[in-house]
Formats: C-alpha cells, sequence, structure tokens
C-alpha cells in the first residue's frame, strides 16, 4: 500500500488584451533634427544606398498585464498605406532604455536602445479590401515583462541591406495600429490544489505524474486552443 500528495497546478485560460500606442514616431535620417509630424504616415524605409533611412518607434502602457505573465503571442497589426511597396523585409526589434516624447524625438535625439536585437517574422494579411501586415512580437514583449516593464517601447527597423518603402496609418486613422496579446496569467501558490491519492484500486499500475509533466500537458493544451482561436481571430478581423 502506498500513497501520495500529488499538487495539481490549477489550469489557468489565457487571456486578450488589445493595446493601441501611447506615443509612436517615424524618424528619419534625411531630416536628422526635424520634430515628429502626427499627421504623416508611419514609416520604416532605406534608400538603395543606406544613405537616408527611417524607423519606427512606439510605446505601449503594459500595466494591464499582470508581472510574470506568459506571453503565449503579442502580434502587432499596422494597416498599409497604398503607397508601401509590397517587398519582403526583414524586421528587427529592440527594447528602449531611455525615455522619449513625440513632441521632442528626432533622429539625432532618438532614444537609447537596449543591446539586444529581436528578429521578427510578418504576415502579410487583407481583410476587408484592407492590406496589413502583422508583425510577431512575443518575444520581445516577453524580455518586456521580464525586465520588470521598465522599457520605454520598442524600436522597429527593417533590413540595412536592401532598399524599401513600407508606409503605415497612423493612430489618428481610422485604422490605428494595435497590439494583440495572448497571455496566460502567472499561477499563484494559493491556486496549487493538493489531492491526496489513497492506494488504486484494479490491476493497473500507479504512475508519479511530476508538476514538470503537468505544466507541459497544461502548455500543450493552451497552446491547442491558442492557434484555434487565432485561425478564428484571423478571419473575422
Amino acid at each position: 500500500m502506498w500513497s501520495f500528495l500529488l499538487l495539481t497546478p490549477v489550469a489557468r485560460a489565457e487571456e486578450r488584451v488589445v493595446l493601441y500606442p501611447t506615443q509612436e514616431a517615424s524618424i528619419f535620417s534625411r531630416y536628422p533634427n526635424r520634430l515628429t509630424d502626427q499627421s504623416i504616415p508611419l514609416s520604416i524605409s532605406r534608400n538603395s544606398l543606406g544613405t537616408e533611412i527611417s524607423i519606427l518607434i512606439l510605446d505601449f502602457d503594459l500595466s494591464s498585464l499582470p508581472a510574470s505573465s506568459n506571453i503565449l503571442s503579442a502580434n502587432l497589426v499596422l494597416a498599409r498605406q497604398p503607397i508601401s511597396d509590397s517587398t519582403f523585409v526583414p524586421f528587427t526589434g529592440s527594447l528602449l532604455s531611455e525615455a522619449w516624447t513625440e513632441q521632442s524625438v528626432t533622429w539625432n535625439k532618438r532614444p537609447a536602445r537596449q543591446e539586444t536585437n529581436f528578429p521578427i517574422s510578418t504576415e502579410e494579411l487583407m481583410l476587408g479590401g484592407q492590406p496589413y501586415t502583422a508583425l510577431d512580437l512575443t518575444k520581445i514583449l516577453q524580455a518586456w515583462l521580464t525586465n520588470g516593464g521598465t522599457a520605454y517601447g520598442l524600436q522597429l527597423a527593417g533590413s540595412d541591406k536592401m532598399e524599401y518603402v513600407k508606409k503605415y496609418y497612423n493612430s489618428q486613422s481610422e485604422v490605428p495600429p494595435r497590439l494583440i496579446i495572448e497571455y496566460s496569467p502567472p499561477v499563484t501558490a494559493s491556486e496549487t490544489q493538493p489531492q491526496n491519492n489513497q492506494e488504486p484500486q484494479g490491476n493497473f499500475t500507479p504512475v508519479r505524474i511530476s508538476l514538470a509533466m503537468a505544466a507541459v500537458l497544461t502548455a500543450s493544451f493552451l497552446f491547442g486552443i491558442f492557434f484555434g482561436f487565432i485561425s478564428k481571430r484571423r478571419q473575422k478581423l
């Protein structure tokens, strides 16, 4: 006869939040001291010689996300303007380590960045006749939270090896940028349920299930739900 105490973490279903930029600015190397014009499109671009570059910086309020949340996905959805070209461009993102404001940022006064550059995958979508670009920011958002939420936004830049012009509608438009985040809140100690398992009945061998295995099974279950949700979401957007 034997018994064991199995602590079973309570499964926490993923939650969804949609955030809009609290600040945004495109800054241009061609105009190093020009303040951002909030009426112009958001821009990420590079000419063939690399002498004229524009990058996009944005900030979001992440206070609605519990600390230590697990980011399942984070997609920045940008509505493309007709003047934006269709060239596939690899993007990179980095967290900002210095405060900035829309009213004062310029190319020469752009905020400092953290050292890590995150490669960003993209997906082109056509929804209701409007083309969109979805940028996968999952890793950079997780790093932002892991850093205690102390970053001051993020910078998005394109490849430094090709020519491209990407133009997107800004927050003053009818199709503003939006960050769609799916996350699992952290499991607290109070949400771990003890189960006192007595001697099993019948002809079978009892198996001890570790907490790690329980976590893997729970994550796999949530992952399946997440992919089903994403598929439905993209059909509805």
